[in-house]
């Protein structure tokens, strides 16, 4: 035990107020619960008969960050629903790591495992094309579009475990947000 008081690959706690060991006066704000603002954007493109449509959305915490506490995505433990063991780079003598602890280390009510949740989301995304051919105005159709299209296509960000925008942890019997994809045909008479 080092003079901290922390075994080697445990957390080590900032004395900041100077008086010996850690008390309520050695607190500081790492971040805060709520976001800073959030962004939805969207845009659509059209070149010739192709349309593109494009729904961008994200949750910022500035610089003070949107942080919520992810212990288990720090633990290393083997089990049916978070395998770190193999997954991380744990602390051990030989990989000296100061974001992951050792293997022995279970917890001692302080850690929190701040993660931040702000994060980046592609919501939806669609890429039509529209015929104008002579022979769909003789089939009588006013309009015939195919087209393909993606929703929750991908999410940017630094948070482990489930959503970020919900916060779900590992552990927290929650879903991530699935990917759905569609292809179909808009026709009008």
């Amino acid at each position: 035990i080092a003079l901290t008081g922390a075994s080697p690959g445990s957390p080590k706690y900032a004395d900041l107020d100077g008086e010996e060991g850690i008390t309520s006066q050695d607190r500081t704000i790492l971040g805060y619960r709520q976001e800073r603002f959030r962004l939805n954007m969207s845009n659509t493109l059209t070149f010739g008969n192709f349309e593109f449509y494009a729904l961008i959305t994200g949750v910022f915490g500035g610089s003070d960050g949107y942080m919520q506490s992810n212990v288990n995505a720090y633990l290393t433990r083997t089990d049916r629903f978070n395998d770190n063991m193999t997954s991380k780079p744990y602390w051990t003598p030989e990989n000296q790591s100061n974001e992951y602890p050792a293997p022995t280390f279970s917890g001692d009510g302080r850690f929190l495992g701040l993660q931040s949740r702000s994060f980046v989301r592609i919501q939806d995304m669609t890429l039509a094309y529209s015929f104008d051919q002579s022979w769909v105005q003789r089939m009588k159709m006013n309009r015939l579009q195919f087209f393909v299209a993606a929703k929750n296509f991908a999410t940017f960000a630094n948070w482990e475990g489930g959503d970020p925008e919900v916060g779900a942890t590992y552990l927290s019997n929650t879903f991530p947000v699935m990917a759905t994809f569609s292809f179909g045909i808009n026709v009008s008479f």
